[in-house]
């Protein structure tokens, strides 16, 4: 099961956050594809839910756009990511159905909100894809009125040729020296004078990677670090990439070809 994790943020759009660094990367809302023909047909499935109390007033607000994906040539493949996304779907709506039922119907002022009170948001965005593999990230946002946000980040790269979930250990050809590398590279970057605004403090290294996410991009693999773990908390997600040629323990396979 893939690791969930929810922290307190304040209110900003429910898309990728503002407050979000990108550094050494490219914009995650932006979806790119290589010079390969896509092998799968990604629908997203928009839903806009508002849950009322027993007075009628609006109290919870669902919005969602999980994907369905589609593969002609690979219907199984197509079967098994479908078949885990739809458990994600089934996660989202248990959690939304208690929170309006441990929550809002138990607490009197909450249900004499005349606006919706309580907001969950689940974003997909389709950041890459090719005849070999599809990257999303999911935005997960919650927000109770008059408090602060919490905002999730996560990211799910299928291999379209099995319809597996890949892990990093998938995509390297020997994990260990991989996890040097990318430590050696992450030093690097944060040396860069360009970054000198940012006030980086001491990391674990090995646990911060086992933490982070990661997915493809036009330009490379790229981590996703939570906050807190390379600054001060308030500095929020930071986003590291590591191009295609210059990451030796890359899988030839993954060696996709960046975009002019």
């Amino acid at each position: 099961m893939k690791r969930h994790w929810i922290i307190p943020f304040f209110f900003f759009p429910l898309l990728f956050p503002a407050c979000s660094k990108e550094v050494g990367g490219l914009s995650p809302a932006k979806a790119v594809k290589t010079p390969s023909m896509p092998a799968a047909t990604v629908t997203f499935q928009d839903r806009l839910e508002e849950k009322k109390g027993e007075n009628g007033n609006y109290l919870l607000t669902l919005v969602s756009n999980f994907p369905m994906i589609t593969m002609n040539d690979n219907p199984d493949a197509a079967m098994k990511i479908n078949g885990y996304i739809q458990n994600e779907e089934i996660i989202f709506n248990e959690n939304a159905e208690k929170c309006f039922a441990e929550v809002f119907l138990e607490n009197s002022s909450l249900a004499s909100c005349q606006i919706p009170s309580y907001t969950l948001d689940s974003h997909f965005t389709l950041i890459f894809e090719n005849d070999q593999v599809l990257s999303f990230v999911r935005t997960d946002y919650e927000n109770v009125e008059g408090q602060k946000a919490n905002t999730l980040l996560e990211a799910y790269n299928f291999d379209l040729e099995t319809g597996n979930l890949l892990s990093f250990k998938d995509i390297v050809t020997n994990e260990k020296q991989a996890l040097v590398f990318l430590e050696e590279y992450l030093t690097e970057q944060m040396e860069n004078p360009q970054y000198g605004n940012i006030p980086w403090q001491n990391s674990n290294f090995p646990l911060l990677l086992s933490e982070a996410d990661w997915y493809f991009s036009e330009n490379g693999v790229i981590l996703l670090i939570k906050p807190g773990k390379l600054a001060p908390y308030k500095e929020g997600f930071f986003q590291f990439t590591i191009p295609y040629n210059n990451f030796s323990h890359l899988k030839e396979k993954y060696h996709f070809i960046a975009l002019p």
